[in-house]
């Protein structure tokens, strides 16, 4: 695993597109992931840093999070009528929620801006990173994020901040305050893991 604590490459916020196309073709998906990305979730497609948008709106307060992406992969188009095995799915990678306001509901609305990414309801987010209000460092990461239902994440290849790491967890909010269940049933706050710069919470 190369996503390790408090190590952030170069390039994280940087998108990087892996799509196997070339000339004008690369130009044409290019130009309308980025017009329908800048639709439906306010992203900024000029931004060299990558695509970045807010989820959670909490009026005057501003976001709950802000979201960069650094790349998106997509799959090259086979020129085949037979379909013997499942098709690669866009891989969304370099995900950093740099929250605001620890609001872990927002996080409800990532899966529609992955989707308007990635172009189709089947994709993998890798390398998630979850930041504290201010902190320069994630807290949290996941080398795979799961949505298994709303409000339920599984994470895969998780790292924490001055924890143990995990090989899996579960990231609840849809049954109360949002925490992370771990085997054998232990389990921790979001908040408490994320504490505490946000002193308007």
């Amino acid at each position: 695993m190369d996503f390790r604590l408090g190590t952030c490459p170069k390039g994280f916020l940087k998108v990087v597109w892996a799509a196997r196309c070339r000339g004008f073709a690369a130009a044409c998906v290019c130009v309308s992931l980025q017009v329908l990305l800048a639709r439906t979730h306010a992203a900024d497609p000029a931004d060299k840093d990558g695509y970045r948008f807010n989820i959670g709106n909490m009026g005057e307060r501003g976001p709950a999070a802000v979201v960069a992406v650094d790349q998106v992969v997509l799959p090259p188009k086979k020129g085949t009528l037979l379909k013997l095995s499942r098709e690669p799915v866009p891989v969304v990678r370099g995900i950093a929620v740099r929250f605001e306001h620890v609001q872990a509901q927002a996080l409800d609305e990532l899966p529609a801006a992955v989707q308007a990414l990635a172009k189709t309801a089947r994709y993998q987010m890798q390398r998630v990173a979850f930041f504290a209000p201010g902190d320069p460092v994630p807290r949290l990461m996941a080398e795979e994020a799961v949505v298994r239902a709303p409000g339920e994440w599984l994470l895969k290849g998780v790292l924490l901040s001055d924890r143990p790491s995990e090989t899996q967890c579960r990231l609840v909010w849809n049954k109360g305050e949002a925490r992370l269940a771990f085997a054998k049933g232990k389990t921790l706050g979001l908040r408490d893991l994320l504490a505490a710069r946000d002193a308007g919470n």
